[in-house]
């Protein structure tokens, strides 16, 4: 018969593994967190947007969803949606020689990282009538890389 008291220890002994473990997790991660670089320009309605190179490098990957559609370049020429340079601190719907939809001509928006980040979400339910054919990004964390990407190649 085994001992009851033995297998609590044992119990116990794998609760606090899992403790100290995540606790030297936790302290990683606060270690960690201060070297990376945040950027707050102004205009970007209190969002701050990280500029580490792991952000950026998650942000690249999840703009190629965007690069059928989007350039990002200076000069670039337009494709099925307009080109994205100095998209930050700009009114929707005012790069020149882009048809934009009439939905978009009259949201009024101010391009910043808080109306992209709202807009990025599900862009048919901030832009009722947008012809922006694209679902969204779900996940927050995802947002945030897409945009600190965005930022970081748009408006250097």
């Amino acid at each position: 018969m085994s001992n009851p008291l033995s297998f609590s220890l044992s119990v116990s002994s794998r609760a606090i593994t899992r403790a100290v473990t995540r606790a030297t997790a936790l302290a990683a991660v606060l270690l960690v967190a201060p070297a990376c670089t945040l950027s707050q320009p102004a205009g970007d309605n209190g969002m701050t947007l990280a500029t580490d190179e792991a952000t950026l490098k998650r942000g690249r990957i999840l703009f190629l969803q965007c690069q059928a559609c989007h350039s990002l370049g200076d000069g670039e020429a337009h494709r099925v949606g307009p080109n994205l340079h100095g998209l930050f601190g700009r009114k929707a719907a005012s790069q020149p020689g882009f048809g934009y939809s009439e939905a978009m001509q009259q949201s009024g928006i101010v391009w910043d990282a808080a109306q992209l980040n709202e807009f990025l979400t599900m862009p048919s339910a901030k832009v009722p009538g947008t012809i922006m054919a694209f679902a969204g990004v779900a996940k927050d964390s995802d947002r945030m890389a897409l945009l600190s990407y965005l930022r970081s190649q748009t408006n250097p």
